[in-house]
């Protein structure tokens, strides 16, 4: 998803799946949005808010780096 540039918005583990041979699989791309390039930015406020990251509840521009808040947050339940 990165090297296309899509920036998903609503990642949470509600949207991860995993198939009979184990493998990780991401759904629900309803809200996804692709950017022009790595370093372009959305500002868009939407998803589900107790996975969103700081920058988007700050009404702050973000990219691709709001996925890795996400994606510690999935850890976190996950564990």
């Amino acid at each position: 998803m990165h090297e296309k540039n899509i920036l998903h918005r609503d990642l949470k583990t509600q949207n991860i799946f995993l198939t009979k041979n184990e493998i990780v699989k991401v759904g629900d791309l309803g809200i996804a949005r692709v950017l022009k390039s790595g370093n372009d930015f959305a500002t868009t406020i939407i998803g589900t808010p107790y996975y969103m990251s700081p920058e988007i509840f700050s009404q702050k521009p973000y990219g691709q780096k709001v996925f890795f808040f996400n994606k510690t947050r999935i850890f976190y339940f996950i564990i």
